[in-house]
């Protein structure tokens, strides 16, 4: 049996977060504003949170140097750390 690795998932286009990441972001800060009574209580929360994700985002671009990794995997990463970040948040 021969297995090719090939479609749209491994396309060679590369995603960048563009302004519905930057909304997200912002709606985020305003539930956790909203939730927390404080821009102070949000926003450091929302800092510790990027600043994780942006180090998973690096551990993605680093993975990509010496495997195959999907065009939208770092999209797909900054999403759902944001949203796990948030929701464990407010869960707290």
């Amino acid at each position: 049996m021969t297995v090719h690795v090939g479609g749209s998932a491994y396309g060679s286009t590369k995603t960048k977060p563009g302004p519905s990441t930057a909304l997200g972001i912002v709606i985020a800060f305003a539930i956790l504003a909203v939730t927390f009574g404080s821009l102070l209580t949000a926003g450091l929360p929302l800092l510790s949170a990027l600043s994780g994700v942006l180090v998973g985002a690096i551990g993605v671009y680093l993975v990509s140097n010496v495997a195959t990794v999907s065009s939208t995997a770092p999209s797909l990463a900054l999403m759902i750390g944001l949203a796990v970040v948030v929701t464990q948040l407010i869960g707290s």
